[in-house]
């Protein structure tokens, strides 16, 4: 009976390190992966000089994409980010208004979706330190607050360029970490922590 009981365990443990063994070859022979980052995003800026004050501050930012590894070398990349919210004061002015009304509490809740190519310059077995540059579509939505109300919405958007700079660890099995500056639109600065399966 204990004969019994050791061969099967033993051919379950055998079964689920030959579906690992499966699992991790077809990773590495698949190119795709999808990746998830948490983060901390300032903005400073006056959002296309829509105001008479910036908006500013800092915000969780949260991300998430998919992308290609052509080599050890090269990947692109996809992402949506939500930047957070931001507060600021100011009435809306322009060539026709030159902002002699008074001003008003703003938020902002800013997003991007963003495609990029990555150049990696790996460093050892495990590390790689890689580069970031593409371009990005940003949204943010402006609302005026009065007596707790937001009483107009207005979106402010544009494209742009987004840059930056990560190092990356590749830990074993199919799961790596990563740590990221990038900067977009000259506006938002984004520093964040993510993870990445199958890269």
């Amino acid at each position: 009976m204990r004969r019994v009981r050791r061969t099967t365990l033993s051919i379950l443990m055998l079964t689920v390190l030959a579906s690992f063994g499966s699992t991790s070859a077809l990773l590495a022979q698949n190119p795709f992966y999808v990746l998830g980052k948490l983060g901390d995003n300032a903005l400073d800026g006056d959002l296309q000089g829509a105001f008479t004050r910036v908006v500013e501050g800092d915000d969780t930012s949260w991300g998430v994409g998919a992308g290609f590894k052509l080599n050890q070398y090269v990947a692109f990349q996809l992402e949506y980010n939500d930047l957070g919210g931001f507060a600021g004061d100011g009435g809306e002015c322009g060539v026709e208004n030159p902002c002699t009304t008074a001003s008003a509490p703003l938020a902002a809740d800013s997003s991007m979706i963003s495609g990029t190519f990555l150049p990696h310059l790996p460093l050892g077995e495990r590390f790689a330190l890689y580069g970031k540059v593409g371009l990005v579509k940003w949204d943010s939505e402006v609302s005026e607050i009065v007596d707790a109300e937001d009483i107009f919405t207005n979106d402010r958007d544009g494209w742009d360029f987004v840059y930056g700079a990560g190092l990356r660890l590749n830990l074993p099995g199919p799961v790596g970490v990563f740590a990221e500056y990038e900067r977009t639109a000259d506006i938002f600065d984004n520093v964040s922590l993510g993870a990445t399966f199958g890269f």
